[in-house]
């Protein structure tokens, strides 16, 4: 596979709504996608940075983190089902409150093989079938150009659930999308 970096960060920070429950004995029910080295899965030794700064700051045995697809997390939390989401940038979530920045990632395109891409702008995109992560925020302009073209499935491959890497990375080796910006 080739990387290709856009050189556009994205900042991310961590929600919490710190409902009454935080500061009694109920625990804080985290959620977030599969994204190490931020927040990682429950059963690798180390859960991820973000979870392990609310461990620290809350204590392990109050928090309850779980991964899920990034949508339903991201609904479910603002319909109240959980109590914080890790890893979001504030375009996934503008009605949220958020932490202090607790990290940075960039958004770089990969392709399989000998496929040639260079970036060179959002106009670079119109000859490609793009894949993207259902509700994830990339960066305003590609934001944007995914918003005036999601139901042109020619333009955009729009992959959700869990394991959306994998799933992508498949999509790329089976030439159903040609490339998909993902967040490093």
């Amino acid at each position: 596979m080739t990387k290709f970096i856009i050189q556009k960060i994205i900042y991310i920070s961590v929600f919490v709504i710190l409902k009454s429950q935080a500061y009694s004995s109920e625990p804080i029910h985290v959620r977030a996608d599969y994204w190490c080295p931020y927040n990682c899965s429950i059963r690798d030794v180390n859960q991820g940075y973000m979870i392990e700064i609310l461990q620290k700051a809350f204590g392990e045995e109050n928090i309850k983190y779980e991964t899920m697809n990034w949508a339903r997390a991201v609904t479910e939390t603002r319909e109240g089902g959980f109590d914080a989401i890790v890893g979001a940038a504030k375009e996934d979530a503008p009605d949220f409150i958020f932490s202090e920045i607790l990290g940075k990632s960039q958004n770089c395109y990969y392709t399989f093989g000998k496929r040639i891409f260079k970036y060179t702008g959002i106009d670079s995109l119109k000859s490609i079938r793009l894949g993207i992560v259902k509700d994830y925020s990339y960066y305003e302009e590609l934001n944007t150009y995914i918003k005036n073209n999601l139901t042109d499935k020619t333009k955009i491959d729009e992959t959700f659930g869990d394991y959306v890497l994998e799933k992508m990375i498949g999509k790329i080796k089976n030439r159903e999308i040609d490339d998909p910006p993902l967040r490093k």
